[in-house]
């Protein structure tokens, strides 16, 4: 709940009773604090109702961010999914290449043992198989047509050898060329599979976030009906303020300023005035949290009489206690009640019994306060207690 919006219902109870209250003046300084008090709901109101038109602007553009990355995602894994097919594809042409390669080294090398066999077979013949061939020749061109043949067929043989080295060349570079294309598909699937575990995250981080402001306008509209709820009751009360009585006599609770005990004893878990909540958020608390370590009694600071008592939802049990001269104390976060609305109470009169709590809309322990009309004030400045560090 917003920090504007921390004690709405426990102000607006508070008026209420002071409105019905028999004994309760209608003096012009009251209705106008009273006056104050509605104005300042009203006010309220309206920034709840920005609260929950920003929170929603937020949440679309969160739905729309989220719609993109889904897109991004789905992108992503397309080209994934081409980028492994071409590489699948690219694979089996590298191994036909290789195949090729291989086949044409098996080629080149028997034809090298070949043509080395026909020149080992050429010169071992020597002077001899020349006489042979000269005296067998009829003429000298038959002679140099049978020397023609044998330079013909080394040609050939050669090349036939430069063309299985070319083919292979070529084999190899277009073998380095698909090699190089695997290694940039891989090196494009990794950096695909990066972009998609980025997206993701951020996904996650979204969505977190869309929960967190959907889960905070849940709150603004909860405290936008009980704010509501409270001016309403609010306007009523200060239209039954005009028909009460005067006062009798104003209290002398100001005099005991800095003097008064406190409700229950325990340690100050939160200060008056604006401060850090758990999860780091600004509180705005119009009273004190007080802390409670076992069931305990809760008692009256000074006389007074108490003009309401019962259930607030969100606050447990409360009660407060007119003191005299538009000045009251609250407690709320009460296990049980023992005291009955008209009683007349004397400090540490006992109002009703606490218990460790943990959490609720006022926080942590009990909740007490001091108010002046409708304006909050310092408990810490009234209590005989030393402020926390």
């Amino acid at each position: 709940m917003t920090p504007a919006f921390r004690f709405p219902i426990l102000a607006a109870a508070l008026a209420l009773a002071v409105a019905v209250s028999p004994c309760r003046a209608a003096d012009l300084e009251t209705v106008e604090n009273k006056t104050a008090e509605l104005y300042r709901m009203r006010k309220g109101i309206a920034e709840q109702k920005e609260r929950i038109a920003e929170a929603q602007e937020k949440g679309e553009g969160l739905h729309a961010e989220l719609s993109e990355i889904d897109q991004g995602l789905k992108d992503r894994q397309n080209q994934l999914a081409s980028s492994q097919t071409n590489l699948a594809r690219q694979e089996a042409l590298i191994a036909t290449k290789e195949q090729e390669m291989e086949r044409l080294r098996q080629e080149k090398t028997a034809m090298e043992t070949h043509v080395k066999r026909r020149l080992r077979a050429y010169y071992q013949t020597g002077d001899v198989g020349i006489l042979n061939a000269l005296f067998s020749a009829s003429t000298l061109p038959d002679l140099l047509n049978i020397k023609e043949y044998f330079l013909f067929l080394f040609d050939y043989d050669r090349k036939v050898i430069r063309s299985y080295q070319a083919k292979i060349a070529l084999l190899a570079n277009a073998s380095v060329e698909m090699r190089q294309n695997r290694e940039r598909l891989l090196g494009l699937i990794d950096e695909v599979r990066g972009q998609e575990n980025e997206l993701s995250a951020q996904r996650a981080e979204r969505a977190a976030l869309l929960e967190r402001v959907q889960g905070e306008e849940r709150l603004y509209r909860q405290a936008l009906r009980e704010v509501e709820s409270a001016a309403a009751e609010m306007s009523t009360a200060l239209q039954e303020m005009k028909r009460t009585p005067p006062p009798d006599k104003a209290a002398a609770f100001a005099r005991h300023k800095g003097r008064l005990p406190l409700p229950l004893d325990g340690r100050i878990l939160q200060g008056f005035g604006t401060s850090k909540g758990k999860y780091g958020t600004l509180i705005h608390s119009t009273g004190i949290q007080i802390e409670v370590t076992e069931e305990a009694e809760v008692k009256a600071v000074a006389e007074g009489s108490v003009i309401l008592t019962g259930s607030f939802k969100g606050y447990d049990n409360i009660v407060i206690v007119d003191h005299g001269d538009q000045y009251y104390s609250l407690v709320s976060n009460l296990a049980a009640i023992t005291a009955m609305n008209g009683d007349r109470v004397q400090a540490g009169t006992v109002l009703g019994l606490a218990r460790k709590q943990d959490g609720g809309l006022v926080g942590e322990g009990l909740h007490f306060e001091i108010r002046r009309g409708g304006e909050p004030l310092d408990p810490l400045e009234w209590l005989a207690v030393k402020r926390p560090r």
